[in-house]
């Protein structure tokens, strides 16, 4: 490509150095079916794949038209202002998955400080820090009550070559869990947190996740928050907790749980959604109606719907708060998805702009 001026008279002055640019291979073998084009939303899909650590975008027809150049970013979220922000795989790292923001240059525009393992998501704020998740580990009770559930029964053994007392009181295993950690965007110092060590109980956890953990890891992946965003208007932070299907809203200022919403637990401390059957569902956004989109991964879902196999579902949810932590929940939207695009992990929705639903799911395994 060139650039040629001219004069008013249209005759030409000047012609500049001719330049070239190639395009890169695609990564993707993207494959579309569009059944209804006029009700499509307008933009263009970004998707990150934590399989192959890439990131790739796509129009309507499903031609690839960026990626992230072989640089190991997989992508998390935009914001309005069309920031980009991710995780970048760097094995050089303590933490190699640190979070990142980067541009369409898929270059690095800032990185978590890398002291804590960053995981699942990042957002900036509208102050300009930067918020996101990492695994804190708290030492916890091994539950007393499983020693008596036969599906259990290798547990006593278990415990006593292992040295635990598994009396359901001893604080002796390591619980899993997350914090909520805000970071200056200049001096990288945290100037906010929140961890469920402090807010959740620890009598809520999933039964099936003790199934393995004695001769595995020696450690409980309690919580695994896997999402997050902020709702300026609120002031508040909104969170998804998959191990216990449940999505909490936390008021930024006091730190104070306004409400948690899903599976009842022993606890009672979540205040409404009993009935709503979400488990280890994926993704948390606010639309500006003020409802809560989720990814219902749905791999409880055979218990709670006594079904012979799982169901992943998209949710939009309106939550109306009582005050003291009460509340009630009613689904304004759902779709569930064929019984072979089932999404174990991983996935994601979220609401359009024109008022469709995307999901994202990684089906059939």
């Amino acid at each position: 490509w060139n650039v040629t001026s001219y004069d008013s008279q249209g005759l030409e002055v000047s012609v500049s150095e001719t330049n070239q640019f190639s395009t890169g291979s695609p990564v993707s073998g993207l494959e579309t079916n569009i059944y209804y084009p006029e009700l499509y939303s307008d933009g263009i899909t970004i998707f990150g794949s934590f399989f192959d650590y890439n990131s790739i975008a796509f129009d309507m027809d499903g031609n690839e038209i960026w990626h992230d150049d072989s640089n190991s970013i997989v992508y998390y979220n935009t914001d309005y202002y069309g920031q980009l922000f991710g995780c970048q795989q760097d094995t050089g790292l303590e933490h190699d998955l640190p979070a990142v923001e980067f541009n369409l240059d898929a270059e690095v525009l800032w990185m978590d400080p890398n002291d804590e393992f960053a995981h699942h998501d990042m957002i900036q704020l509208p102050n300009g820090n930067y918020m996101s998740l990492v695994e804190e580990v708290s030492l916890g009770h091994i539950p007393g009550d499983l020693l008596a559930a036969s599906n259990f029964s290798y547990y006593n053994f278990m415990c006593n070559l292992l040295g635990y007392q598994c009396d359901g009181v001893t604080n002796e295993f390591n619980w899993i869990g997350d914090k909520i950690v805000e970071w200056d965007a200049e001096t990288n110092e945290v100037v906010w947190e929140w961890s469920v060590h402090d807010y959740f109980s620890k009598q809520d956890y999933d039964e099936g996740l003790w199934a393995s953990i004695l001769t595995s890891d020696a450690a409980y992946d309690w919580t695994h928050v896997n999402a997050l965003t902020y709702s300026e208007e609120e002031n508040a932070v909104y969170i998804s907790t998959r191990h216990l299907s449940r999505i909490t809203k936390i008021d930024y200022d006091t730190k104070e749980i306004v409400w948690n919403m899903g599976l009842d637990m022993p606890s009672g401390d979540v205040g409404c959604g009993h009935d709503l059957n979400f488990s280890w569902q994926h993704s948390v956004t606010v639309t500006d109606e003020g409802t809560v989109v989720t990814l219902d991964n749905g791999n409880l879902s055979p218990d709670l719907y006594e079904t012979d196999f799982q169901t992943t579902r998209g949710l939009d949810i309106l939550v109306t708060e009582q005050g003291n932590k009460e509340c009630t929940a009613e689904i304004v939207w759902e779709y569930s998805l064929p019984e072979e695009l089932f999404g174990f992990a991983t996935g994601n929705a979220q609401k359009l702009d024109n008022g469709n639903y995307l999901i994202t799911t990684v089906g059939d395994g």
